[in-house]
């Protein structure tokens, strides 16, 4: 059974984007140097900006989180004609995030919109490519579903880009868990909208569609061979060992699936 967008209409008023709010330093940084490798109009014409997207929950943030977004980066410049010029995670606003755990029973796991988003910092902190979109947490008339978020970044990276003449920049969701669960790849394309859906075994891959910006990437190798514990990583099962669920045969610790530095925080939050 396949859970459907809960709905698809845009309030008048949404909170405005910055440069504080999504800043744009990593993508200057790309694009100028893609600009200086690349003298030729027509070459330039020819690559594709690409900056990867995921938003979520991520309560908290975990090393997964990260690394789906440098396997798809490495994906699309390997066998696309493509340039991944920055990427960003976002967490969802707390309308969404707290009536989340306050449905599921799980209030004392929960973490505002200001933790969840220091934590990302922290797991962020010097990456090269990679840095947090702050939009989703300002207030808004109603939370924004993941796909209005995405929209709403292409629509400002747009107007950014060809203030600062830039190529228009196409932003690609990161997904695995939503690829199934939300049948995306039957309507993200007709909403013009881009995406990388990464393997998820034992679900199987949609085609894909790289016209429309719709690409399919297998696991790599060293990620299905270890898919027992490397998969089962998630934001849940780092709640769950932290507050002393033992672990599964296989599965790796809790140290392996968090940032040092945010493992550290949590533990000072959940006074653990």
């Amino acid at each position: 059974m396949t859970t459907p967008p809960r709905t698809r209409k845009q309030p008048l008023r949404l909170a405005l984007r910055t440069d504080i709010l999504t800043p744009k330093t990593i993508l200057m940084k790309h694009l100028d140097e893609q600009f200086k490798k690349t003298e030729n109009n027509n070459d330039k014409n020819s690559i594709t900006p690409i900056v990867l997207y995921t938003c979520g929950s991520l309560c908290p943030v975990h090393l997964q989180h990260v690394a789906l977004q440098e396997m798809a980066k490495e994906y699309l410049e390997q066998h696309y004609n493509l340039k991944v010029v920055g990427g960003f995670l976002a967490t969802s606003n707390d309308l969404y995030v707290g009536q989340k755990y306050k449905m599921s029973g799980r209030l004392e796991s929960y973490l505002n919109w200001s933790q969840r988003s220091e934590l990302i910092d922290l797991a962020l902190e010097n990456h090269p490519f990679l840095c947090q979109d702050k939009w989703d947490g300002e207030e808004q008339p109603r939370f924004q579903e993941y796909f209005m978020a995405q929209k709403h970044l292409q629509d400002h990276l747009n107007t950014w880009c060809k203030e600062q003449n830039y190529p228009k920049i196409r932003v690609l969701a990161v997904r695995a868990d939503l690829v199934n669960k939300c049948n995306i790849n039957e309507w993200f394309p007709t909403e013009g909208l881009g995406c990388v859906c990464i393997e998820r075994p034992p679900n199987k891959l949609p085609s894909a569609n790289p016209d429309k910006y719709f690409f399919s990437m297998p696991l790599p190798t060293e990620y299905k061979n270890r898919q027992g514990d490397n998969m089962s990583i998630s934001s849940t099962r780092v709640q769950e060992l932290l507050r002393g669920d033992v672990r599964k045969e296989g599965e790796v610790s809790v140290q392996e699936m968090l940032h040092p530095k945010v493992l550290e925080k949590l533990c000072q939050l959940w006074n653990l």
